[in-house]
């Protein structure tokens, strides 16, 4: 009889049924406060899909992209009302970091992975 080794079974639950051994990976769940304490710089992201309703609002992999994304899908007032980026309604592209987006009409301060994680939850509690 041979020996069977499984690196990381710490991520599997086990269940054995009718004399096999069922190995299923367990999937965390990560909550908001999970994420307002952990690092995500120099993280990726594999899949995402952000809906409003039927209407697919992005389904892009870079935070930047997604939170552009959803600035899109918002009204300029309501996103100047909610956001906790630093925004100006004129072109200030490559002064103190901001990014001009012509197709939003406005100027943003841009912040690191973590920054923006928390701007794009912010939107999207607001958004429902």
């Amino acid at each position: 009889m041979e020996i069977i080794k499984i690196s990381n079974i710490d991520c599997y639950s086990i269940s054995i049924k009718n004399g096999e051994m069922i190995l299923t990976p367990i999937i965390r769940k990560i909550t908001e406060e999970d994420l307002n304490i952990i690092s995500l710089i120099h993280s990726s992201i594999i899949k995402i899909t952000i809906m409003n309703g039927e209407e697919l609002i992005s389904n892009k992999n870079k935070y930047n992209s997604i939170l552009i994304d959803i600035y899109k899908s918002m009204p300029t007032q309501k996103i100047l009302q909610n956001t906790n980026m630093y925004i100006k309604l004129t072109n200030e592209n490559g002064i103190k970091g901001y990014s001009f987006y012509p197709e939003l009409n406005l100027s943003i301060q841009g912040k690191d992975t973590n920054g923006i994680l928390k701007e794009i939850i912010n939107l999207v509690k607001i958004n429902n």
